[in-house]
Order: structure tokens, then C-alpha cells, then sequence
């Protein structure tokens, strides 16, 4: 189970990093430790809104990085 929170992430880094980046890297962090979720469960736990998780999604399904159940249309 993935428990990183955004302030530590940010605070680690001396420079400033992308916010989308770092978004997008959780999302593939809590996916590989969950198996298969929604956007709406996906966009609760990282305290995103809802069009913002899916588009990371999209991307990163684009991307090849995840991909979306046909059947149950959640991300793994």
C-alpha cells in the first residue's frame, strides 16, 4: 500500500517539480500496489478531482503504463 503524501514528496526536492509529474508517478506507485481501481477511488485517495485523475489516466493509458479493464472499466 502506497502512503506517500504530497508535502513529503514535495519537500524532498531542493528545486521545484512538476505537480502533474509527480501525480502521475503516484498513480502508477498506488495501481501497482493495488491491482484495479476506478477513477473515482483513485481521485478520493490522492485528493484530486475526478476530470484531473482522468486524464492523468488517459495518458498514462496512452502511454502504455496502465490500462483500463474493458469489462469493469477500472484501471490496473
Amino acid at each position: 500500500m502506497c502512503h506517500i503524501k504530497e508535502r513529503d514528496i514535495m519537500s524532498n526536492y531542493s528545486i521545484p517539480i512538476l505537480k502533474s509529474v509527480s501525480n502521475a508517478l503516484t498513480i502508477i506507485e498506488v495501481l501497482g500496489g493495488k491491482g484495479e481501481m476506478g477513477v473515482s477511488d483513485l481521485a478520493r485517495k490522492l485528493k484530486l478531482a475526478k476530470s484531473t485523475c482522468h486524464r492523468l489516466l488517459t495518458t498514462l493509458e496512452a502511454r502504455d503504463f496502465v490500462r483500463q479493464n474493458p469489462e469493469t472499466g477500472k484501471y490496473q
